[in-house]
């Protein structure tokens, strides 16, 4: 029976120890963090926040953020695709959505899906509704024991509009990917001790 136990072990440890997204792992420091990108060096953005290049990438996916603290390190990755322009309906970036969603479905079952729907009277004013608050079409993993083995509370794929100023005459979006460690609630909470 131990036998059996230490060959399940050493073959299933790999897998939990290895399926991080993108390769890494809560808590990781900056300098964990650029030797799972190849050596490069995370650039500092702000606050907490670090654009990386990743060693594991997704071609669905443009730019890469890290969130991390100094005392809880690693405990938010931020993906977000190129800017996809759409028309009303918001058709171009449904799709890269329910592909990214189809993907991540693989690994962590199925979400709860949010603001993605086929009324067509809504659907024609989908980018109006998006751009002005109305919906946040998002898919939701925060069930599973997978999650926890690999350290994560929840992960959240939405479609957002860009805010810059042009978009008001174009109708540009993208679709964003975060995955939220357990630590984040810790992070969270020291920021929010202040109030």
């Amino acid at each position: 029976m131990k036998k059996l136990f230490m060959i399940f072990i050493f073959a299933f440890l790999p897998l939990v120890l290895f399926a991080a997204p993108f390769g890494l792992k809560m808590g990781m420091t900056i300098d964990e963090i650029k030797d799972i990108c190849d050596g490069i060096r995370p650039q500092y953005y702000k606050r907490d926040i670090w654009f990386i290049t990743p060693a594991k990438k997704h071609p669905l996916f443009e730019t890469y953020g890290v969130f991390v603290d100094e005392k809880f390190g690693l405990y938010k990755l931020r993906v977000v695709t190129e800017e996809i322009e759409t028309g009303s309906d918001g058709a171009e970036l449904k799709k890269w959505f329910e592909n990214a969603r189809k993907i991540i479905a693989k690994k962590y079952g199925e979400p709860d899906v949010y603001d993605i729907n086929t009324n067509e009277e809504i659907d024609n004013a989908f980018f109006d509704n998006l751009r002005n608050g109305k919906i946040v079409p998002m898919a939701k993993w925060s069930k599973g024991n997978y999650l926890k083995e690999v350290n994560l509370e929840r992960i959240e794929l939405k479609i957002i509009s860009d805010d810059r100023g042009y978009s008001s005459y174009r109708n540009i979006g993208a679709v964003v990917l975060n995955y939220y460690f357990t630590n984040a609630k810790s992070v969270e909470d020291e920021q929010d001790y202040v109030f």
